[in-house]
């Protein structure tokens, strides 16, 4: 409030002085002469000024002292909950200090793994928060540690009971009393177990399972561990380094428990039906599964499928090595289906491919056709290609982007998924957190979880694609064959343009074409930034049926594209070309 008072009375004077100032400026040449009419216009000026400004500045306060007096209210709610010093008097203080002297456990964004008491559990509300009414959890640590963890329910936790919990501290601050709190979020919990052993040896608790997703207001993974300077504490061992057999491990006790809790419910339900407190019903899924697409009927003896498609882009100008290496992976594939049916073993075909060259050469064409022959002999269900880019796989926070991936996935199964510019995954582009690295372990655990029912097809620059291969020990033997593209020439530019033409109805004169063949020769000796080879072509022609209405006007379209159109078209994109 005081901030906003402040603020309309500053604009006011500072207001009032300059338009002061403005009638002063603007009746200097009358000073002389008419004294007294001066005076008059500088005041009526500076009266003016001050009742605009104050007018301005109270237009901006109200919405201040508004927000300032909602964001005091919430402050003294949570001032005004129960102290933590009235539930442990003897431990709060200068007493919750450790043997070392700290009054807080841990350090703000580490992990933090300790057993603690359960002291209140509260709602509370927060109108600057996801979600109109959170639950504030009270904590102890048998050191004397204090701890606040706000969730997003109650987790089935109430005065007394003993944890091991498991999260990330958030900051050291103060309660409302001047007790020292540890703040702590992502937590997960579980029942401790006893002190000691019966032979009194103290029991450690086994570690807990990696979360999955955890609780804030915004869910995501565990933010990453990064280890602190000097001697780690033995209360808090470093973790091991992540490799495939820890992955491995993970995933096995990650079944393992959803296997166990699987039969429990299973258990229980029985029991509810048994005694008639539930109806009889099938239990849902645990997680919901991506719809499975039918598998498509496919006649493996009729070559015609895989011919017609390979005729296809023969057909297409500048893909001649492109549909001979797409060809051999073809009959690769149908050989390995006669020797199936021979009765004779087969080696196993990878589905995944690499198109390394620059952009504008017809590899999503290439994407979609390699999935057309996956399906036309038979190694996928469908033929349908998703095209995507690491907006679509990458989120803005922490936890989205493990969420996004696996639902562009999903939504590829059966098919191919055809990742273009997938270089971008291994760099963030900036100083910030680079989520690109968690979208491709995603990716590389669906594709072996989708093994035989989903081809992935990444594209780029060589050196770029070599980046992204060279990010993650695991993604290079993912993909066997690489198909290379090249930039096309000024004669296949010029077949591109012909052909592109007369499917859109036009057609170039004979001069026409001089001019593109002069220009296109041009600008492959020298090409500019961001050439895009057949994707420029289409500029062109769509730049020349403008110059072409321009010249028409009124009179009968025709399909003719004359050497003026073609010069208007290119000049205005590439001048430097003609």
């Amino acid at each position: 409030m005081k901030q906003a008072i402040r603020t309309i009375i500053y604009t006011a004077v500072f207001g009032g002085l300059a338009m002061g100032l403005f009638g002063v400026l603007t009746t200097m040449d009358t000073a002389a002469s008419q004294p007294s009419t001066v005076a008059a216009l500088v005041l009526a000026f500076l009266v003016a000024g001050t009742i605009g400004a104050l007018m301005a500045g109270t237009i901006i306060g109200i919405p201040l002292a508004v927000i300032g007096t909602m964001r005091r209210s919430a402050a003294e709610r949570a001032q005004s909950m129960s102290p933590l010093s009235s539930h442990q008097p003897h431990v709060l203080g200068v007493a919750t200090g450790d043997a070392s002297g700290s009054f807080w456990i841990g350090t703000p964004g580490q992990p933090l793994e300790t057993r603690a008491t359960v002291l209140p559990v509260s709602p509370y509300s927060d109108v600057f928060a996801e979600r109109a009414v959170r639950y504030l959890h009270w904590l102890r640590t048998p050191a004397g540690h204090a701890l606040r963890w706000l969730a997003n329910d109650p987790r089935g936790l109430s005065t007394g009971d003993e944890i091991i919990l498991r999260g990330t501290v958030k900051e050291h601050s103060w309660d409302g009393d001047a007790q020292p709190v540890t703040e702590v979020w992502y937590c997960r919990t579980r029942t401790a177990p006893r002190e000691n052993s019966p032979s009194g040896a103290s029991i450690t608790p086994p570690p807990l399972p990696v979360a999955t997703e955890e609780e804030s207001e915004e869910p995501g993974p565990t933010p990453p561990h990064e280890p602190e300077s000097g001697p780690a504490s033995p209360a808090e061992p470093a973790p091991p380094p992540m490799t495939d057999e820890r992955r491995a491990e993970m995933a096995r006790r990650r079944e393992a428990m959803r296997a166990a809790d699987e039969k429990a419910a299973a258990r229980i339900r029985q029991q509810g039906q048994r005694s008639g407190a539930l109806p009889a019903a099938p239990l849902a899924p645990v997680r919901a599964q991506p719809q499975r697409p039918a598998p498509e009927q496919v006649d493996l003896s009729d070559p015609e499928r895989v011919n017609t498609i390979l005729r296809e882009l023969d057909a297409m100008p500048g893909l001649e090595a492109v549909t001979e290496q797409v060809a051999s992976l073809a009959e690769t594939v149908r050989g390995n289906e006669r020797r199936k049916r021979a009765g004779l073993r087969t080696a196993e075909v990878g589905l995944h491919l690499i198109l390394s060259g620059p952009p504008g050469t017809a590899k999503t064409t290439v994407a979609n056709a390699w999935g057309r022959v996956l399906c036309a002999t038979g190694l996928l269900p469908t033929d349908r290609t998703k095209v995507v880019k690491r907006e679509d796989l990458v989120g803005q926070h922490v936890g989205s982007t493990a969420i996004k991936t696996r639902e562009v996935i999903d939504g590829a199964v059966g098919g191919v998924l055809f990742i273009d510019e997938a270089y971008s995954l291994a760099s963030t582009g900036g100083g910030g957190p680079d989520f690109g690295a968690e979208a491709v372990e995603v990716l590389l655990a669906r594709m072996e979880e989708e093994r035989g029912n989903l081809a992935v097809i990444v594209a780029g620059y060589p050196d770029d694609i070599e980046m992204l291969l060279a990010s993650n020990a695991g993604l290079r033997s993912r993909f066997e064959e690489t198909i290379h593209f090249k930039s096309y020439d000024a004669p296949t530019l010029v077949l591109i343009a012909r052909a592109i033409a007369h499917e859109a109805d036009y057609e170039w004169d004979d001069e026409a074409l001089n001019v593109l063949r002069t220009a296109f020769t041009r600008i492959v000796a020298a090409p500019p930034e961001g050439w895009a080879n057949g994707r420029e072509v289409r500029k062109i022609l769509g730049q020349a049926s403008r110059a072409q209405s321009r010249r028409l006007g009124e009179a009968e379209p025709e399909r003719t594209l004359t050497a003026d159109d073609t010069r208007t078209a290119i000049q205005r994109l590439y001048p430097q070309a003609v």
